[in-house]
C-alpha cells in the first residue's frame, strides 16, 4: 500500500496505490513443473495543473484496477528434451482500460553431447478500447542452436 498526499497552496497531489500478489511453483520430480502467479492492483491519482490554453486550474484524475496472471507448465523428458507451454495476461479497467495477452510455447531438443536446438513462439496482443489505434498484435518465432564446451 502506498498513500501519498501532498496538499499545497498552488498544486495538490494525491496518489493511492494498492497491490497484492500470490505465486505458486509446484514440481513433480525432475520431469514436470507448474508455475502460477496472480496480482491485483488498484491505482488512483489526482493532481491539479494549469491548463496551457486557458491558464486556469484544472484537475487530472487517473484510475486503474488491474489483474495480471502468468501460468507456465514445463515438461522434461528422460532424454533431456524440454517443452514449455503457458502465457501471461493483464486486464486493466479505469481511465485507460487495456488488455494484454502473451501465450507462448517453447521446446529444447538435445542434438549431441554439447549441442541443443531450441525454438520458441510467442504471440503479443494489446488492445485499448478507447484508443484502438494504439492496439497491436504480433507473432514472434525464435529458433537457434546452443553449443557448450
Amino acid at each position: 500500500m502506498l498513500d501519498n498526499r501532498n496538499p499545497g497552496l498552488n498544486a495538490g497531489f494525491d496518489l493511492d496505490v494498492r497491490n497484492a500478489s500470490a505465486a505458486l511453483h509446484w514440481t513433480a520430480g525432475k520431469r514436470f513443473g507448474l508455475t502460477g502467479e496472480y496480482a491485483r492492483s488498484a491505482l488512483h491519482s489526482q493532481t491539479s495543473y494549469v491548463a496551457p490554453h486557458t491558464r486556469e486550474r484544472a484537475e487530472s484524475v487517473y484510475r486503474e484496477r488491474a489483474h495480471a496472471a502468468t501460468v507456465l507448465a514445463d515438461v522434461h523428458t528422460g532424454g533431456h528434451a524440454s517443452f514449455s507451454l503457458g502465457g501471461a495476461l493483464v486486464t486493466a479497467s479505469g481511465t485507460r482500460s487495456a488488455r494484454y495477452y502473451q501465450p507462448l510455447a517453447r521446446a529444447a531438443l538435445p542434438l549431441r553431447k554439447n549441442a541443443e536446438g531450441y525454438a520458441e513462439w510467442r504471440w503479443y496482443g494489446f488492445t485499448q478500447p478507447l484508443f484502438i489505434f494504439e492496439s497491436f498484435r504480433s507473432h514472434q518465432f525464435t529458433a537457434g542452436l546452443r553449443i557448450s564446451h
